[in-house]
């Protein structure tokens, strides 16, 4: 009975080992990528920057959805966010319509975020959503 005990507890161990093995070289051979949380820290500071920032609500708040080109100036957001990192997108949206004011290409996933920006212009207030990402 002793040796049978003995027996049972060495399967376990090896049966262990193997699963140990087997872990580290999956873990050498496929390279486990993790979320950088740098990326997702550029999205909530970036999206502070936008929304502190009078003269970025009125560019936004401005922008004209409705026409294909940009018609505002977006030389001083895009070196506020290329700052920060080069591979960023920034969109704009309303009720009914949006536009991509920069894009990127994500190689292994892409970290949105997006929040409300509200302008009063006079008696009333204009709204529209700021969608910010970063591709990696």
């Amino acid at each position: 009975m002793i040796k049978n005990k003995i027996c049972q507890f060495s399967v376990v161990e090896i049966l262990f080992v193997i699963l140990l093995i087997g872990s580290v070289s999956g873990y050498i051979l496929f390279d486990f990528k993790e979320v950088n949380k740098d990326y997702s820290t550029f999205v909530e500071s970036g999206l502070d920057v936008i929304y502190y920032s009078e003269d970025y609500r009125n560019i936004i708040i401005n922008e004209n959805l409705q026409v294909g080109g940009l018609t505002e100036n977006w030389n001083n957001l895009e070196l506020a966010l290329s700052d920060m990192t080069n591979n960023f997108e920034l969109i704009i949206l309303d009720n009914s319509d949006s536009k991509v004011i920069f894009s990127c290409n994500e190689t292994s996933g892409k970290i949105l975020d997006e929040r409300v920006i509200s302008v009063n212009s006079g008696d009333k207030f204009s709204f529209r959503k700021v969608r910010l990402g970063v591709c990696y």
